[in-house]
């Protein structure tokens, strides 16, 4: 499911694009709070992150989904942190999307509220 790799259309229903590959001023505030959580986990976690990328993504309905996978890639040591940040302003649980994560406490749906960070 990495870059370049072939999309099968039932594991992965969004649409994305880096945000190199569009307007900055459409997103101001991002990149700072990206930087903010690559600090922060550098800090508290010792992480030695020296940079990070935004993927930006949208689920347009219709039962689009991201099947259960990790993000990161085989064998590229680089990718070792993942942050979202929801960018949809009123949200309501009949719009369905939440995050399933499966933690050794148990499995958990996230839902995916504006302006929430996970």
């Amino acid at each position: 499911m990495g870059r370049g790799a072939v999309r099968v259309q039932t594991d992965r229903g969004d649409r994305t694009i880096w945000a190199q590959d569009v307007d900055a001023s459409l997103f101001v505030g991002l990149g700072a709070l990206f930087e903010d959580v690559r600090t922060q986990l550098n800090e508290g976690a010792w992480l030695g992150l020296d940079r990070f990328d935004v993927q930006l993504a949208t689920f347009e309905g219709d039962g689009a989904r991201y099947v259960q996978h990790l993000d990161a890639l085989a064998g590229d040591r680089r990718r070792r942190a993942t942050a979202i940040v929801y960018l949809n302003p009123g949200w309501v649980p009949a719009d369905g999307g939440c995050l399933r994560i499966d933690p050794p406490s148990g499995r958990r749906d996230v839902e995916p509220l504006g302006g929430r960070l996970v």
